[in-house]
């Protein structure tokens, strides 16, 4: 399966959490920053100057804003930053893909069941009609064809050479 290439991002609920109303803008660029390259990429550095690096922005400005409260968001493993939030979300993601994969399966079983119960074969292609017809039943019309009945019209000439226009 291919990565999901979004994830949902509620600006409210973000606006909303106090953590976030109480950073600076230095803690936000920051924040901001980790934020977005966990999706892409899972983790990122936890070390600052490595992560500076990473994020292609200045080791002082990664430093003023790697604050206590900008590290609440994310999750320490193994020398790299995870955002809990999002690597819940993609496996929220990729279990619902399995549900639908699955699901399909399903119906691929079910077809084939119905084709093997006397309409077809196992490959699904149909072995005979579904409508019956009994032996001296002429082919049914559609219903907008009319049966064309022959109609007199032998005064249209008459009437061109009355009107001189034949």
């Amino acid at each position: 399966m291919k990565p999901a290439p979004a994830f949902l991002c509620y600006a409210s609920n973000i606006i909303a959490d106090k953590r976030y109303r109480l950073m600076s803008p230095s803690e936000r660029f920051v924040w901001v920053s980790i934020y977005l390259e966990c999706w892409p990429n899972h983790s990122l550095p936890a070390n600052p100057v490595e992560l500076a690096k990473y994020l292609g922005h200045s080791v002082e400005d990664v430093k003023a804003g790697l604050t206590a409260r900008v590290l609440t968001f994310f999750k320490e493993v193994k020398g790299e930053l995870i955002s809990p939030e999002l690597e819940e979300y993609r496996e929220t993601l990729r279990l619902r893909n399995l549900k639908k994969s699955e699901g399909g399966k399903k119906g691929v079983e079910r077809k084939r069941d119905k084709v093997s119960g006397g309409l077809g074969n196992a490959e699904g292609t149909p072995t005979g009609s579904l409508i019956q017809s009994k032996p001296n039943q002429s082919k049914p019309k559609h219903p907008l064809e009319k049966e064309v009945i022959p109609v007199d019209d032998s005064w249209v000439n008459d009437y061109g050479k009355a009107s001189k226009g034949a």
